[in-house]
């Protein structure tokens, strides 16, 4: 858009600033200083311009984006304590992380399991949810009710309940986040932030968790398509070392939920490890099957 060049009675005298098309108040540099209008030239009707632009703001968004998630992975906490200071334009926004983590947690499933190496860790199925949810009881016999009423195959009906569960999954992880927040504000009800407040440190921790089963899935995948080539694979699998390397998830999450907890909410070294181990051995299990609730009720009402 260019600016409306005209001139406007000023004090009396005539003024020749253009004025915005945006605001239509006087402009006076390349940005109008009232609403952030830029102030379009011929010059930006270049496709040299136009090209250079495109690659500027997808170099900046790469650089932004990667710088992010280095300080998410290595500075646990850091990100939030920079959002509630207002130093924000520097990363990458906390919900379009989270879902451009969860775009990549789905590659890294597909490559892993193209590896291999098969492993479902946020997303479940059917199998999973009337198995060892809380809910499973109540799951099972909608579940069998359903099917005896419509007279579908079993095998038929599960395949379509995957599927829909699936496309769920894809398009709801975000639901993680309210949830988790609401236990952070139950955690933490004395701290002097409101509920809004808590989505941020939520989203960081719960795409900490989709990028580190990502990682793992791809480096899991690609150490079984290589060891699985030579002649200790089957021997390798069934060892102690690759059940350790399976329970070694379990403790780095814990101590990264310690350490961002700690940056975050700044409480003593003792209080911050007691409620690390609630978050894991409580607030894990409860989001989990509130989650998978959820999932199951509209997959079920899709199916």
């Amino acid at each position: 858009m260019k600016a409306i060049e005209r001139t406007i009675p000023h004090n009396g005298n005539v003024d020749a600033r253009p004025l915005c098309v945006n605001c239509g108040r006087p402009v006076e540099a390349e940005f109008c200083s009232h609403c952030g209008e830029k102030i379009v030239s011929e010059q930006d009707y270049s496709l040299s311009h136009v090209v250079k632009e495109g690659l500027g703001l997808l170099i900046d968004f790469d650089f932004k984006f990667v710088r992010t998630v280095a300080l998410l992975i290595a500075k646990p906490g850091f990100l939030t304590t920079e959002y509630w200071a207002g130093r924000r334009i520097r990363y990458t926004n906390p919900l379009q992380l989270l879902l451009l983590v969860n775009i990549f947690y789905f590659f890294s499933s597909f490559v892993s399991s193209q590896l291999g190496y098969n492993i479902r860790v946020m997303f479940p199925v059917l199998s999973d949810i009337t198995g060892d949810r809380v809910f499973s009881g109540w799951a099972i016999s909608v579940v069998q009710a359903k099917i005896h009423a419509s007279q579908i195959p079993l095998g038929q009906y599960y395949a379509s309940f995957n599927s829909h569960l699936e496309q769920l999954a894809k398009s709801l992880v975000i639901l993680l986040v309210p949830i988790l927040a609401i236990f952070l504000r139950l955690f933490y009800w004395r701290t002097k932030k409101y509920f809004v407040e808590q989505l941020i440190p939520a989203a960081h921790l719960v795409s900490f968790y989709v990028l580190f089963w990502s990682l793992f899935m791809l480096v899991m995948g690609g150490a079984t398509k290589i060891v699985g080539s030579t002649s200790v694979g089957s021997s390798f699998f069934q060892s102690s070392l690759f059940r350790l390397i399976h329970q070694a998830p379990a403790l780095i999450i814990g101590i990264y939920i310690f350490l961002s907890l700690r940056q975050t909410f700044r409480q003593n070294i003792w209080l911050t490890g007691i409620k690390s181990v609630l978050f894991i051995v409580v607030v894990i299990q409860a989001i989990t099957n509130i989650y998978d609730f959820i999932l199951f009720w509209i997959a079920f009402y899709m199916a």
